[in-house]
């Protein structure tokens, strides 16, 4: 599914001016590929409530900005100017959300769109716009990156190019590396069996059996995108709870997220 560009509604939402806090100083470039995860939001002065166990996630990818509160995964292009963010062409996934995560997507669609001001010290990015500040730690300092082994990776996104697509509301694909070299898990509707070996950034999967069902052409299309990556080598990289695997005929990128 082509992303969708957020529009007029959103931009509506934006919040304008800017503040600071005196965290830091107004930042002179953006950070480069670097993941900042929020530990406070605030408006008006008064803390924020973000909906339980989530948190404003934001990744500076070579003129790419990927934002992330809990459901949908935004993506634009970002830049610099005068102190603001500017963010152009914001667009994103669709998964269904519930309402409090939709509303929470909108609110940071529009927080990014109002141009808001950066400063950017060390470790910490802050970003303030109207009465909102958002507090943001380096996440190689908030959180430690989980290990590829052992852990239940859920997929969340494809990126097909510059194209992403959510995963269809009837999938669930997810996948567990064991530390014995088996691969166990769900490639979107049939369950997954295979052996892998890990050489510095590269996944060798091989012996892959799945079970033999259909779950509809669109459940379908996304579980042959998965194990063609998985098929085809796939370089892996851990950044805190993400895991983004790219391969397979095309070079798409399978981005998972640890439970």
């Amino acid at each position: 599914m082509r992303p969708t560009t957020i529009g007029t509604s959103l931009a509506m939402l934006a919040l304008a001016g800017c503040g600071t806090d005196g965290a830091g100083q107004q930042a002179a470039e953006l950070p480069e590929d670097r993941t900042f995860v929020s530990t406070s939001v605030s408006e008006g002065g008064e803390p924020r409530p973000l909906v339980d166990g989530t948190e404003v996630r934001l990744t500076f990818d070579g003129g790419e900005l990927r934002a992330h509160a809990g459901c949908n995964h935004l993506f634009g292009n970002v830049r610099l100017q005068d102190g603001r963010l500017q963010v152009n062409g914001l667009g994103g996934t669709e998964i269904g959300c519930s309402p409090e995560l939709a509303e929470q997507d909108e609110w940071l669609s529009g927080f990014l769109t109002g141009e808001p001001a950066v400063e950017l010290d060390d470790e910490t990015l802050v970003l303030a716009g109207g009465e909102t500040t958002i507090v943001l730690a380096d996440s190689g300092e908030a959180e430690p990156d989980r290990a590829l082994e052992e852990t239940r990776w859920l997929v969340d996104t494809v990126l097909d190019g510059d194209v992403a697509s959510s995963v269809p509301r009837d999938a669930a694909a997810h996948l567990t590396f064991a530390a014995g070299g088996e691969v166990r898990g769900n490639a979107g509707c049939n369950s997954l069996d295979a052996r892998y070996t890990a050489t510095g950034s590269r996944l060798d999967v091989e012996e892959i059996t799945t079970t033999n069902m259909s779950c509809g052409q669109h459940v379908d299309r996304f579980e042959r995108t998965v194990l063609d990556v998985l098929a085809g080598e796939p370089s892996y990289e851990i950044d805190g709870d993400r895991l983004t695997l790219t391969g397979g005929e095309r070079d798409r990128r399978l981005r998972l997220t640890a439970e």
